[in-house]
């Protein structure tokens, strides 16, 4: 062996030794994917679901039933209750016990049974808290024998491309993780008549099963809840973004929604902070709060999320109570204390029970959307007095009055303005429209027409 051929074997050892090496190095543990996984993955669970579905027996029947729907008649024995299962996947949002998930996940069919399953192998038993239609998100409630791991959630920057990982149940298969990149934001799908907007999309396989779960970053935070897969697609998936499913949360987890019982303020998370996202008129709040405010401390506490304090407001507070918020107001530290109680409805709402029996909100944007009012103004019905005229009318919760005496009314300004000349024993004309939804889809279709009521 002569000296050059010494010399390459020399340099050829280094090089096979340092790559061995560095290899051997090399720590799986510390991955940033691997790493953010075991943060999230304890606050995903596994959602099961059985309902009772009526079926028609023979095929013969049923393609008759879909030839002649709504004209012919069901024959007795021709349909059979069959138990139906389902899987998918939610996210622990709150340690005692509140889990949000997609609405068609736990859409409730007669005598549902929801069963959710930790990623530690507990089950419980879940209760429907409330859905929303027009977002497809849905709150669960399970009562857990310890305090539950709650998963991060995130407030920065969503950038494209960033890696992503999708946790979820796919299939049955549960603590599945896969792993892609976000692929876009802001996107419109329509998917099988149902209209979603402003969705994230990515690569990490989202299969069925997945829905409901979580879509995180590198540092284990959740920006998104797995919603669908485009058919026929590979590696194209949608998710829910934070935001929206933050917005969603503060209605759903209010002491309004919950109990019927408000100090006037509802808060959503903003860059890591509780933070004031509304003030409602006419309330103590509104002489007190504005939004942005960002609350320091809460009787004396301090609460890392919006959903933490407002299930200690719903598990804590009754009609009577105070809240003590210290908040921050721009760099100005600040303090009040607020009763809670059953809000003063503004004197047109207040009419509104008193002569005609109802009960009359003005609806959210949100609240319009899921109840396919999105294209028209008017007050929903909230709630038709027990053994009134306008329970005898016909008037059901969730209609819309669009008009009193032929002029339109969309607040309790224009409301209270047609009301206030009415006398008792005279008639009252209501425009009212009906919303019903388009079997199977997210489109809806509108009857107007009018009722006629004595006042009391």
């Amino acid at each position: 062996m002569n000296f050059m051929e010494k010399i390459f074997r020399t340099v050829l050892c280094a090089i096979l030794l340092v790559g061995g090496v560095g290899a051997q190095n090399y720590d799986n543990r510390t991955d940033p994917g691997v790493l953010a996984v075991q943060r999230a993955l304890p606050s995903v669970v596994s959602i099961n679901t059985e309902s009772t579905v009526e079926v028609v027996r023979d095929p013969r029947h049923a393609q008759i039933l879909k030839e002649f729907e709504g004209t012919f008649p069901k024959l007795p024995g021709m349909f059979e209750q069959r138990k139906v299962g389902g899987f998918g996947t939610g996210v622990i949002i709150d340690k005692s016990g509140y889990i949000v998930t997609n609405l068609h996940n736990v859409r409730q069919l007669k005598n549902t049974r929801i069963e959710v399953i930790l990623a530690n192998g507990e089950k419980y038993a879940a209760q429907f808290v409330v859905g929303d239609e027009r977002n497809d998100l849905a709150l669960l409630k399970i009562e857990p024998k310890n305090p539950l791991p709650v998963i991060e959630l995130s407030g920065e920057e969503l950038l494209l491309a960033q890696p992503v990982l999708a946790l979820g149940n796919p299939f049955g298969l549960e603590n599945t993780v896969t792993r892609g990149i976000l692929s876009s934001k802001n996107r419109n799908v329509n998917s099988n008549g149902r209209i979603y907007d402003e969705l994230l999309q990515t690569d990490a396989a989202i299969n069925p099963g997945n829905s409901g779960g979580a879509l995180i970053d590198l540092n284990g935070k959740l920006i998104g809840i797995n919603v669908l897969v485009l058919q026929k697609s590979q590696g194209i998936g949608f998710a829910i973004p934070i935001l929206k499913v933050l917005d969603v949360l503060s209605i759903f987890l209010s002491l309004e929604q919950q109990k019927g019982l408000s100090f006037g303020a509802r808060f959503i998370d903003r860059n890591g902070r509780v933070t004031v996202q509304q003030v409602l008129p006419q309330t103590l709040a509104a002489e007190k709060l504005q939004p942005g405010d960002v609350i320091v401390l809460a009787d004396g506490r301090k609460f890392d999320s919006m959903t933490e304090l407002q299930t200690y407001l719903i598990q804590t507070k009754k009609e009577g109570d105070t809240v003590t918020l210290e908040y921050q107001r721009g760099a100005s530290p600040m303090s009040t204390a607020l009763t809670v109680g059953r809000l003063k409805l503004p004197p047109g709402l207040e009419q509104a029970q008193k002569k005609l029996g109802l009960s009359l909100l003005e609806p959210t944007s949100l609240q319009a959307d899921s109840l396919g009012y999105s294209n028209v103004r008017g007050l929903l019905v909230t709630e038709v007095e027990n053994g009134s005229q306008a329970q005898r009318a016909g008037l059901l919760k969730g209609m819309l009055i669009s008009s009193v005496r032929g002029k339109p009314v969309q607040n309790d300004t224009s409301l209270s303005a047609a009301l206030t000349p009415l006398k008792s024993g005279e008639t009252v004309t209501l425009g009212v429209i009906i919303s019903q939804r388009i079997r199977n889809t997210n489109q809806f279709v509108q009857y107007t027409g009018t009722v006629n009521l004595p006042v009391r």
